[in-house]
């Protein structure tokens, strides 16, 4: 598989020491029982980036009573060949990494790309 332009573009545009993206992983439900499998989906999918922190609401929905259960650990660069293989299979992280080139190259931030 070849590296998409935007992927190309953006990592062009930003050396890794200037580039720090960060992923969640937010949980409404956590259990004894699932928490393992959650735990290793929070880092699968976190993979291409620095951060990614499994985070438990509870059953309620109210943000303040939620808590990082589980931190996970800072990488030291973005994985771009992973990164290059989500954009291809992810329509919103596709989005996501051009309006990243897009800071990159220009310094310009569209509010309305990054507000949804």
């Amino acid at each position: 598989m070849g590296w998409e332009d935007i992927v190309r573009s953006c990592v062009r545009s930003g050396s890794d020491s200037s580039v720090r993206l960060w992923s969640f992983e937010v949980k409404k439900h956590l259990t004894k029982g699932n928490v393992r499998k959650y735990f290793f989906q929070a880092v699968s999918n976190s993979s291409w980036a620095h951060y990614g922190y499994l985070v438990a609401t509870g059953l309620n929905s109210d943000v303040e009573d939620s808590q990082i259960l589980i931190p996970a650990r800072e990488r030291p660069s973005v994985d771009w060949k992973s990164a290059n293989r989500i954009v291809a299979e992810n329509s919103d992280f596709h989005h996501y990494i051009e309006q990243v080139g897009i800071y990159n190259q220009t310094g310009r931030l569209i509010k309305s790309a990054w507000n949804k």
